[in-house]
C-alpha cells in the first residue's frame, strides 16, 4: 500500500456519488456500458452533455433522492451512511455546503446531495465503526532533534523498487577481495540461489564531507 494508492481510492470514493460506476477519464470507478455493452470510447457523464437521460453510460449510479431543509437531508444522509455517528462539528460543514450548493448558480438540489454524500466520504466517522469524539486539542508536533556538530553526517536512504525482491541477494560478500566470505554465501544460499561474479556488481567506499 503505497500513498498513491491510498490517494487513488480515495478518489474513487469521491467520484462515485457525483459520476456513479465508469471507467476511463473522470468516469469514476467500473467500466463504461451503453446498452449493456462495454464501450471504451466514452468518458465522464456524457448523457448529461449529449441531452441523453443521466448517467446513460454507467453500470450504475447512486439514485438517492430527497428533499427539504439542509438539516434534514443531512440527517438522512448521517443515518444511511454513518449511522448517525456524525460530530456536531462534521454535521455544520456539510449542511453549509449543502445550503451554499443548493442557492448556488449552476447548482441545485441534485448536486447539493451529491456534494453532501462526498463530504460524508470525507469525515472520520466514515472510516470507523466506533464513536468518533473530538476533544478539541491541537495534536502535538514531534520535536525536531538537535543535531551535534561533533557526530559525522549520516543518511539511510529508501529505494521503493517495483517487482519482487530477494534481499538475501542484494547486499552480497564479492568475491575479490573478500573470497572466504564470498565462499560462506555461496554454501549457505546454494549455488541456484546465489550470486556469481559476473552478477555482482562492486560498492565503491565514497567519503561524504556534506553536513546537512
Amino acid at each position: 500500500m503505497t500513498l498513491g494508492i491510498v490517494a487513488q481510492s480515495q478518489n474513487t470514493m469521491y467520484n462515485l456519488p457525483m459520476t456513479g460506476l465508469g471507467y476511463n477519464c473522470n468516469a469514476g470507478p467500473g467500466p463504461v456500458f451503453e446498452l449493456g455493452t462495454f464501450r471504451d470510447a466514452q468518458c465522464g457523464n456524457v448523457g448529461r452533455l449529449e441531452g441523453n437521460p443521466p448517467y446513460r453510460y454507467k453500470a450504475g449510479y447512486l439514485d438517492f433522492a430527497t428533499s427539504g431543509t439542509s438539516t434534514e437531508v443531512v440527517g438522512q444522509l448521517a443515518l444511511l451512511m454513518l449511522a448517525n455517528r456524525i460530530s456536531p462539528a462534521s454535521r455544520t460543514i456539510i449542511e453549509d455546503a449543502f445550503e451554499a450548493n443548493l442557492t448556488a448558480e449552476g447548482g441545485g438540489l441534485e448536486l447539493a446531495t451529491r456534494i453532501a454524500q462526498v463530504l460524508m466520504l470525507s469525515t472520520p466517522e466514515f472510516a470507523t465503526s466506533n464513536l468518533v469524539l473530538p476533544n478539541g486539542n491541537e495534536r502535538p508536533r514531534t520535536p525536531t532533534d538537535t543535531k551535534v556538530p561533533d557526530i559525522p553526517y549520516k543518511a539511510i536512504i529508501h529505494i521503493d523498487l517495483f517487482g519482487g525482491q530477494d534481499s538475501m541477494n542484494m547486499l552480497t560478500p564479492h568475491p575479490d577481495g573478500c573470497q572466504a566470505l564470498y565462499d560462506e554465501y555461496r554454501a549457505r544460499r546454494g549455488v541456484d540461489t546465489s550470486l556469481s561474479d559476473p552478477y555482482i556488481n562492486s560498492l565503491r567506499k565514497v567519503r561524504v564531507s556534506t553536513v546537512l
